[in-house]
């Protein structure tokens, strides 16, 4: 059982791969190990680390997709919640896909600084597009 875990933790290391085929690749192969009866335990063991593990919202989005596209709505939702140091309205709303349940919190909706500034006014719109050279 120990190379097996070794295995298993090995391919939630590969999310991080640059390489969007291969994330793909690795988060289906991942998501049979899940929804396997005989590796569940190992393969949640480890989903939990690397969401322990995980420092940025992408790493956690990435570990998320795993149970995301295993579409096993019987895995422990609440735990890998909890295993995820600092939830984000991403990480909701993907663990409310995986669980079928609301995970979104109403503080969510009042998470930002409020209605975004005007960046460009119409006038520098077009001093920008005046200094465009079309070839």
């Amino acid at each position: 059982m120990t190379s097996l875990r070794l295995v298993v933790e090995s391919l939630f290391s590969r999310l991080s791969s640059p390489v969007p085929v291969t994330k793909l690749l690795v988060c289906s192969h991942l998501a049979t190990v899940l929804t396997s009866h005989d590796t569940r335990a190992i393969a949640q063991e480890a989903l939990i680390k690397g969401l322990r593990e995980a420092r940025f919202e992408s790493e956690v989005a990435e570990l998320l997709a795993v149970p995301l596209i295993a579409g096993d709505s019987s895995l422990d939702v609440d735990a890998l919640r909890a295993a995820i140091e600092f939830p984000s309205v991403l990480s909701d709303s993907i663990l409310s896909l995986i669980g079928g349940r609301n995970f979104l919190v109403k503080a969510w909706m009042t998470a930002h600084s409020g209605p975004a500034p005007r960046f460009h006014s119409p006038k520098s719109l077009d001093i920008l597009r005046k200094a465009q050279i079309i070839p």
